[in-house]
Formats: structure tokens, sequence, C-alpha cells
């Protein structure tokens, strides 16, 4: 060890590479692989950040698109099954849809509460990282607002606003909530054992390394 900061820690990270490299090899093709899966899970959380522009976008546009299907789903669910009216783009992109005077007006804006769940669960499967959940809904809540503002002018209905940070906020924590639990499971390898028909001559190895 030295004496400096950072430096043992970097040490440690090594001996727990090679141990888990050494375990990849013990384990055999059918451990190599399942302890292969679990470095490469424990480096998606564990390992340095990397500034990859292709990646964010792509995960961008794939929240972006499954919440407006989730979104599009409970629509249905709750304004279009129990409705005669036909739904439309305006119930997505309409401020006016989102207003607590009707009935109607309440169906939509369960629909919108209930979306941002099901967007928590986008953010548990794409996104995968706590610490990144509050930026991926702001942007999409984000982009949100400028769909509704190109669609029917800048949204000045205080319910609106009101549903959509109810919305933003549920998203966020139950994506965190939701990521944080699967950050903490136990990466599972496999342990090195070496084969039956060797384990006399492995013991013998070492004992006359000791």
């Amino acid at each position: 060890f030295s004496e400096r900061r950072g430096e043992p820690k970097l040490v440690l990270g090594l001996g727990a590479t090679s141990r888990s490299s050494k375990a990849v090899e013990a384990g055999g093709e059918g451990g190599g692989r399942h302890a292969r899966r679990a470095l490469s899970r424990s480096a998606m959380f564990y390992g340095t950040n990397v500034w990859d522009p292709v990646l964010i976008i792509a995960q961008i546009v794939t929240v972006q698109c499954l919440y407006y299907i989730s979104l599009g789903g409970t629509l249905y669910v709750f304004v279009g099954s129990s409705s005669e009216r036909h739904l439309s783009i305006a119930y997505l992109f309409d401020y006016a849809k989102l207003t607590t005077s009707t009935a109607l007006g309440w169906k939509v804006i369960v629909s919108f509460l209930a979306s941002s769940l099901l967007g928590a669960l986008v953010l548990y499967f794409v996104i995968e990282r706590t610490k990144k959940c509050l930026d991926f809904a702001v942007t999409c809540y984000g982009f949100h607002l400028v769909a509704c503002a190109l669609y029917a002018g800048f949204p000045l209905s205080l319910e609106w606003w009101i549903t959509v940070g109810l919305s933003s906020a549920c998203m966020t924590l139950v994506g965190e909530s939701l990521c944080m639990k699967k950050e903490m499971r136990d990466i599972d390898l496999p342990s090195a054992r070496p084969p039956r028909g060797n384990s006399k001559r492995q013991k013998l190895i070492n004992f006359l390394k000791m």
C-alpha cells in the first residue's frame, strides 16, 4: 500500500478483478459464461462513466417513444373505453383537455398520472441507473412541453402544470426506487472449484506453493 490517498482502493480493485478473472478461468465454460455476465453487470453499475452521445440519444428517443405509448394506453383505458368520444392526438398534446371542471378532464388527469408509473418501469429497463432517472424524466417531460407548445400553444392551465409536475416527480421517485433495488442486488460469481478428477492434484500443487 502507498500512503497516498486513493491508491489502496486502486490496489484492492485490481485484486478483486484478478480474483474474478481467476474465478472465470476455474469455473469452466459454463461458469465462465455466468461469471462474465456478472462482471459485465458489475461494470455496468460500478464501472467508469464513459461519455457516449449515441447511447444517450438512443435512450432519450426510446424513453420518449415508450412514454407516449404508455400514455396512449392509459388514455385508452380510462378515456376511450368509457367514453363515446373517439381518442385523438389532442388528448396527448392539448393542455385544455386536463381540467378539473369535467369528469372527462379528471379521467385525462388520471391517465397522465398512471402513465408516469409505467414511465418508471421504462426507466428501470432502459436507463438502469438511479442517478440518471431524474435527468431522463425531466428530459421526457421537457420534450412533452415543447410538443404541447407547438400543438396548442404554451400551456396556460394550472391543472396541466400540476399534473405534469406530479407525473414527473412520480416517474422520477418510483424509477429511482426500482433502479436502486436493482443496483443493490448481490453479484453472484461461480466459486473457483477445481474439477473433481483433479482435486488431489490441485491440493498437492497448493501445498507445494505454501
